[in-house]
């Protein structure tokens, strides 16, 4: 149904193009044969032996996916972006956490000196 629905609306993704021009196009571009190569061994299941081995295929329906919308770089982004904001949060992190060490460290040193050694053992 989805290959279906992306000829049909092949002349919106080429807007410049004929629709005949525009549907072929897309059905010899690397998205449509790949789309093409993931729904033919759903007809052809009984067939030949290389129509089942182009199950494998529909792997490439998630590259594909991959490829439109790359969600590590979305990611990579939004850090990049509030880089700061990251910086001074693990900053406070860092003092929150020294600062619950030395307390922990003086609260439990007088009752149990061998299991806090020192002001970092808290941590």
């Amino acid at each position: 149904m989805e290959y279906v629905l992306r000829i049909w609306t092949a002349d919106f993704f080429y807007q410049n193009e004929t629709r005949l021009t525009a549907i072929w196009k897309y059905v010899k571009s690397t998205d449509g044969i790949i789309e093409l190569l993931t729904i033919l061994p759903f007809f052809f299941l009984n067939g030949m032996v290389v129509f089942r081995m182009l199950r494998v295929v529909r792997i490439f329906h998630l590259f594909r996916l991959n490829a439109n919308y790359d969600s590590f770089s979305v990611i990579r982004t939004v850090i990049y972006d509030k880089r700061n904001q990251l910086l001074s949060s693990i900053f406070v992190i860092f003092i929150v956490m020294l600062a619950s060490s030395l307390l922990m460290y003086n609260v439990e040193n007088p009752v149990q000196p061998d299991a806090f050694t020192d002001a970092f053992s808290g941590i």
